[in-house]
């Protein structure tokens, strides 16, 4: 797997497992010596914005604001996720592989 990336966006609606198994596919990827991260758009959420966005109308199309929000999310965890693809290109050249969603308490950007 030399020099090739690869990355995994799972999208979905709230609490229907996409955490779950992408925290199972990076397991298996270290496993097998392979990098990866996990870029959360929940865990961002959840840290950035101080009121409760865990109900069904912050998630309604027609919420102008919401969706404003989670599309600025969903940005900062890309530019994360480049940022960190920029970082091991620069230290490693070899196989890194990022995917999304998030680690709980790692900074994407600050992990190694």
């Amino acid at each position: 797997m030399e020099n090739q990336r690869l990355y995994i966006a799972m999208v979905g609606l709230p609490a229907r497992g996409k955490s779950t198994i992408a925290t199972k596919l990076k397991e298996s990827l270290v496993h097998e010596s392979v990098k990866a991260r996990i870029f959360n758009n929940g865990d961002l959420r959840r840290k950035t914005i101080r009121e409760n966005t865990s109900y069904a109308g912050f998630f309604d199309s027609n919420n102008s604001e919401g969706v404003a929000i989670r599309e600025q999310i969903a940005l900062t965890n890309m530019e994360r996720a480049q940022k960190v693809y920029q970082q091991c290109r620069k230290r490693c050249n070899s196989g890194c592989i990022k995917y999304q969603p998030g680690q709980k308490g790692e900074d994407p950007v600050q992990a190694k």
